[in-house]
């Protein structure tokens, strides 16, 4: 078939070397593919509880590491810091009875700094109501949020180390507000 034994060789090895690749273990994912993941799970488990809110909670707080430092825009549009898991899962819990919402998670960039660390950004769409109510009702609320973050991956995945909101645009009750201009 082949003219030189060569070019059998090296089809021979091709083929060995494919075949090996298949039956391989799944690589780790790269700090950048564990981070975005984490940034997703952050709005997947603020909108799809658990029928046992605490589980949720605690799923929720695992995204963050022990001592992170959290600082996020709170239902009067103000800053408020948060630190560690605990505080981040009784805002969880407290939000949860009041306020219905739904996160749409858009630009993720995460930018690798160190082997185990990386920084980035992504953007949040929001909108929130009163439980019970719905977008139409008075003091519904959309708004962009921008995320600053700093990650760290650990044995379970990548954790935020610090997350840090800022509310980019807002529109309550049909009146836009740009608190951000560029």
């Amino acid at each position: 078939m082949f003219q030189s034994t060569g070019m059998f060789v090296v089809l021979s090895a091709v083929t060995l070397l494919i075949g090996t690749a298949t039956a391989a273990p799944a690589a780790q994912p790269s700090i950048v593919e564990a981070c975005t993941r984490t940034v997703n799970d952050y709005a997947w488990y603020l909108d799809h509880p658990d029928t046992d809110l605490s589980q949720t909670a605690g799923k929720f707080a695992d995204l963050f590491e022990e001592d992170a430092d959290v600082i996020l825009i709170d239902d009067d549009l103000a800053e408020r810091p948060y630190a560690g898991r605990k505080g981040f899962m009784e805002r969880y819990l407290d939000n949860r009875g009041h306020t219905r919402f739904l996160h749409v998670t858009s630009n993720i960039r995460v930018r690798p700094t160190s082997v185990n660390t990386a920084t980035g950004t992504s953007y949040v769409t929001i909108s929130l109501h009163a439980a019970g109510g719905s977008m139409k009702d008075e003091g519904a609320v959309t708004l962009i949020e921008e995320f600053r973050d700093e990650y760290r991956m650990t044995v379970q995945g990548c954790k935020f180390s610090k997350r840090k909101s800022m509310v980019r645009w807002f529109s309550i009750n049909g009146v836009i507000e740009d608190p951000t201009p560029e």
